[in-house]
């Protein structure tokens, strides 16, 4: 198990530097994945807009939710809540603020989403679960190895990364992980998991 050596909440709801970006705080941390490997990784719920929630348009949030994660600077993020056109503008305008494209995994409201010129995607994966009587959940799923710098310092580890979509209990996260056929990650925060792979 990884543990974070920092970790930030990142206020979005009505009083924060990034007010009303979203009904969901944002949380980062800082990972050492070994000797000469580090990551930031962020979870943030983008709160997806929907015509029952007046005041609430992604298209008034957007320019909000891209400055909070280029403020951040995460290199890994795990994302739920968005539709397909909240994503594509998301990664076009993370691409312009970062600098860094960025690509993603997306399964269909929730997406791993990566700075491709600091990690490679090893493997990924998406599964649709079936939760009997509730409404089915969904993963998206990424291994990544470190590329360009972080790749030259020839590091041993890779980031196993799974973004599951309003599932319960850690427990639960771990048995439905484990009968996707993927070992256990350790639990990040809410619906993210990261594992460090050697």
């Amino acid at each position: 198990m990884i543990k974070p050596y920092y970790g930030q909440v990142i206020r979005t709801d009505s009083s924060g530097q990034y007010r009303d970006a979203s009904d969901h705080n944002a949380l980062l941390a800082k990972f050492s994945l070994d000797a000469a490997t580090r990551a930031k990784v962020m979870t943030f719920n983008l709160h997806r807009s929907t015509a029952d929630d007046p005041g609430h348009e992604w298209v008034k949030r957007q320019p909000k939710c891209v400055r909070l994660i280029a403020d951040w600077r995460p290199s890994v993020a795990c994302l739920q809540e968005l539709d397909t056109s909240m994503h594509d503008e998301l990664m076009g305008k993370l691409a312009e603020a970062t600098g860094s494209p960025w690509w993603s995994l997306r399964n269909p409201n929730v997406a791993v989403a990566w700075m491709s010129d600091r990690w490679k995607l090893l493997a990924s994966r998406t599964l649709n679960m079936d939760n009997a009587d509730e409404p089915d959940r969904r993963l998206a799923m990424v291994l990544c190895g470190p590329s360009g710098h972080q790749a030259s310092r020839r590091s041993g580890s890779a980031l196993r990364i799974c973004r599951i979509c309003s599932l319960g209990g850690a427990d639960v996260r771990r048995d439905k992980c484990q009968q996707a056929g993927r070992a256990a990650p350790s639990l990040f925060r809410d619906a993210s998991l990261i594992q460090v792979v050697r």
